[in-house]
C-alpha cells in the first residue's frame, strides 16, 4: 500500500525562503503477500486528523516521531516503527469514532450496512445472496448490484474475504489447528479452507503461519 499525497495549491507555488510553518512526514506500510484488508480499501482517500480533534495524544506522538527522525540514536528503527504504528492507530480510531463502527467497513448506504451486520456477526454461516437480499429488503438482483457497486465485489466474494481475513488473524495470533480454523470459519474441510486461502494469499495457511512469526513488518519512514 503506497499512500499518495493528493495535489494541493502548494504544489504549484514556489517554496518561500526561511522556516516553514509545517512539515510533511511521508511513510508507507509494506503489506505481506500483497493482500490488502477490505477495511483499508473502504477508507477514504484522505483522512484529516487535526490536533484540535485528535487531542494531545496525536500531537505528542507526532512530536516524538519528528524528534526521533531528527537525530541518529540507538534503536531508532524500533522506536520509529512503534511510534508510526501508534500514530496511525490513533488517527484510525479517531476516524472510526466520528464516522463509523469497527463491525465491518464503513458505508453510509443503509441497505449494504444491514447486510454487513449479518455477515460480520456470523461469517461462519453459509450466507446465500437470497438470505442477505431478504434481510436487506430488496430483490436479489437489485441487492447484488447495489452491494457490488458500494464495496467493489459481490456478496459471496465479500463473505469469503471476511472469512479469510479472520483466518489470517487466527493464524498470526494463535496455534489453533488448521482444521479448527476451517471449522471456525464455516469451511467444510481443511482442504477447502486451504484452497481458498491459497487463492487469496498465494501461500498455504501453514506456511503463512510460519512466515508471519518471522516477518518484520516495519513501516518505511523517510
Amino acid at each position: 500500500m503506497r499512500p499518495v499525497r493528493p495535489p494541493t495549491g502548494a504544489d504549484r507555488a514556489p517554496p518561500l525562503p526561511g522556516p516553514t510553518e509545517f512539515e510533511f512526514l511521508c511513510g508507507a506500510y509494506r503489506l505481506p503477500h500483497g493482500k490488502v484488508h477490505d477495511y483499508l480499501t473502504t477508507l477514504p482517500d484522505l483522512i484529516v486528523a487535526s490536533s484540535e480533534r485528535g487531542g494531545p495524544q496525536a500531537t505528542t506522538l507526532a512530536e516524538l516521531l519528528l524528534a526521533d527522525l531528527s537525530a541518529l540514536r540507538p534503536g531508532a528503527e524500533a522506536t520509529r516503527s512503534a511510534l508510526a504504528d501508534l500514530l496511525l492507530m490513533h488517527v484510525l480510531r479517531q476516524w472510526l469514532r466520528e464516522n463509523g463502527t469497527t463491525d465491518g467497513p464503513y458505508t453510509d448506504d443503509p441497505v449494504v450496512a444491514r447486510a454487513l451486520r449479518h455477515i460480520h456477526s456470523a461469517p461462519h454461516r453459509n450466507w446465500t445472496v437470497a438470505e442477505l437480499s431478504t434481510a436487506a429488503g430488496m430483490s436479489r438482483t437489485a441487492f447484488t448490484r447495489r452491494f457490488t457497486r458500494v464495496l467493489g465485489k459481490p456478496p459471496r466474494d465479500y463473505l469469503t474475504s471476511v472469512r479469510l481475513s479472520r483466518a489470517e488473524r487466527l493464524l498470526r495470533e494463535g496455534d489453533m489447528p488448521l482444521m479448527a480454523v476451517a471449522r471456525e470459519l464455516g469451511y467444510s474441510s481443511e482442504f477447502a479452507f486451504g484452497a481458498a486461502f491459497r487463492r487469496a494469499y498465494g501461500i498455504s495457511p501453514g506456511r503463512f503461519r510460519d512466515s508471519s512469526r518471522t516477518d518484520r513488518r516495519v513501516p518505511a519512514i523517510r
